[in-house]
């Protein structure tokens, strides 16, 4: 699917997509690992895991315009985790595969 509208980068790794219909607005976020994490395989080998993995957060729309447009938030309140519903973490190996995996609203 073609997105409508473009990343809005907040800082490395950390980034902001409204959905095409506008009434979600999803935040993109890297983190790395650094072997220290371990999954066991379908054949029961174990694996450290490594690299950068990206995640894929939500927010509705109109509780976000509410928050940028209070006076009583601040830039750090509106991005601040506990604000964000989780909808995959650490579930993709690049932005774009976790942009292609978006739904119009989770």
């Amino acid at each position: 699917m073609e997105r409508k509208y473009v990343l809005t980068k907040l800082r490395e790794g950390d980034y902001l997509l409204p959905s095409n219909d506008a009434g979600t607005i999803w935040r993109l976020a890297s983190h790395e690992e650094d072997g220290s994490g371990e999954y066991k395989d379908s054949r029961g080998r174990w694996h450290k895991i490594t690299g950068t993995w990206w995640s894929a957060y939500y927010m509705a729309a109109g509780k976000f315009s509410s928050l940028v447009e209070s006076d009583l938030t601040t830039d750090e309140d509106i991005l601040d985790w506990d604000e964000w519903e989780i909808w995959a973490w650490g579930a993709y190996r690049t932005r774009a595969a976790a942009i292609a995996d978006l739904p119009e609203a989770p």
